[in-house]
């Protein structure tokens, strides 16, 4: 892209040294009124100074971007770190869980054959118990039974101590005893 001079002058001086670079001949132009010229390279300049500021006010823009990119990177990245130990962390914790409710598991299950077998030992012995005590009351009354079958044969031997036996003495029917051995006096008395 061919440009206008810088220079004041209205044509190129070095005429050889354009048709070097492009073989094809061109025509001179008018160059543009000085003032013009002036105020189109002031604009320009502005132009200029406008486009790099705001280059540059970008450039800084997008580097404070990309360093909050960066940074928030890598705090999703210590999160995603601190987030990692603690699911490794939950699921040890998990395991160590699961291992001690199975063996709390096997432990209830051990209490309640225990208690089942002391429930049985317990109806046991409370039968057998049940059993001792009707003995013992069979024991007890049949004890008291002999006891008051010894206290009997004890009064009839008392009874019979003092009884006078005769023998040899013939026996009537419907015959008093009384009234032969004592009479009838001491009866009518």
């Amino acid at each position: 892209m061919l440009r206008s001079p810088t220079t004041t002058y209205s044509s190129s001086p070095n005429l050889m040294c354009e048709s070097e670079q492009n073989p094809t001949t061109q025509r001179k132009r008018k160059q543009p009124n000085c003032e013009l010229m002036q105020g189109i390279i002031a604009i320009r300049s502005d132009l200029k100074s406008a486009l790099s500021e705001f280059s540059r006010d970008l450039d800084s823009k997008l580097e404070k971007i990309n360093g909050n990119i960066y940074n928030t990177r890598t705090d999703l990245d210590s999160c995603k770190t601190e987030m990692r130990k603690e699911i490794n962390q939950l699921r040890l914790e998990n395991s160590t869980l699961k291992t001690q409710t199975s063996v709390l598991s096997s432990e209830v299950e051990n209490l309640q054959q225990s208690l089942q077998f002391s429930d049985a030992e317990h109806s046991n012995l409370k039968k057998r118990f049940d059993e001792i005590t009707t003995v013992s009351h069979a024991t007890n009354k049949k004890n008291a039974i002999l006891l008051l079958e010894e206290k009997i044969d004890s009064i009839d031997q008392q009874a019979r101590q003092f009884n006078l036996e005769i023998s040899n003495v013939p026996e009537k029917n419907g015959e008093n005893l009384l009234s032969l051995l004592i009479g009838d006096h001491w009866q009518n008395s």
